[in-house]
This record gives C-alpha cells, structure tokens and sequence, in this order.
C-alpha cells in the first residue's frame, strides 16, 4: 500500500511541475493588489493542490485568504465558497466581484449575490451567460475595468476580488 501512496505521490508532483496559469492571470491579480483590494482565492481544488500551486507561483503574499474544499460543506453551485471568502475579507457579497471560469462557479457566485465575470478558458460564452460579463481572456481585464464595472453596478467600486 506505501508503495502505491509513492508512485501516486510522485506521479502528482510531477503533473504539478507541467502546470502554468492562465496567460495573464498573474499580471491581473498583482496589478489588483498593488491597488490595494482585498483577494480572496476560492476553488474546488484540494487543500493538497492548493498549497503547491500557491508555493510554485508565490500566490501567498497576492491572497489574503484562500477556501478550498477542506474549508466548506457544499461544493459550487452552491455559494458557500463565495459566501466564506467574503466573510473571510470581511466583506458583504454584494460588495465582492468573483472572476469564474466554470458553469458551477458562475451560478455559485451569482447565488451569493456577487458581480460575476465569466471567463471563457474552460467553457463556452453560452455556457457562463448568467455571469454579468464575459471575456474570452485575463487581458482584457485591468484596475480601471473592473473599477468601471463595479460602479455601474453599485455606488462604490468593489474592494473585493474574488479569482477562482
């Protein structure tokens, strides 16, 4: 059994070192702190994959909390997810925007009430059209943007960025 738990172990590790973010999603997520909101990461990921992903793009000091399965009851669509992170910032959701790029993710954080951006790197615009916007990559986002979305939703611009 120990020897399966290795080879499981190492065959893990090693898919670990072929993954690369999405093109332009770290640019995004640093441009948004160095602006000065609040990142929450909220996945359906393992605890496990979590750690090593944050580790191997140095995401720890970019987040100021992350939820992962380990942390909630009820998977996406459910909006638990969305619904701890905000707390987690200390923020109501409606004040919180979630970046999202599957089905159950958009419909999990359309249930708990936040601005949702749909993005297409995994699913169809068809698929993800409950999101309040959809974009086909993490270039066509920036600061500005996401401030001029969120104004024309509420009266302040969020401060709570959700990228999952």
């Amino acid at each position: 059994m120990g020897r399966s738990i290795r080879k499981k172990d190492e065959l893990f590790y090693t898919l670990i070192e072929d993954v690369k973010p999405i093109p332009g999603a770290l640019p995004f997520v640093r441009a948004l702190k160095e602006a000065g909101f609040k990142l929450g990461m909220a996945t359906s990921s393992q605890e496990r994959l979590v750690q090593l992903i944050v580790k191997k793009f140095n995401l720890e000091p970019l987040f100021d909390t992350v939820v992962c399965t380990i942390d909630i009851t009820h998977s996406k669509p459910h909006p638990e997810i969305f619904l701890k992170t905000a707390d987690r910032l200390h923020f109501d959701p409606v004040d919180c925007a979630v970046v999202e790029d599957s089905i159950n993710g958009v419909e999990a954080a359309k249930a708990a009430g936040m601005y949702t951006i749909g993005l297409t790197t995994s699913f169809a615009r068809s698929q993800l059209s409950k999101a309040d916007c959809i974009i086909d990559s993490f270039a066509e986002l920036n600061v500005d943007k996401i401030q001029s979305m969120t104004t024309d939703v509420v009266e302040e611009p969020f401060d709570c960025v959700d990228v999952c």
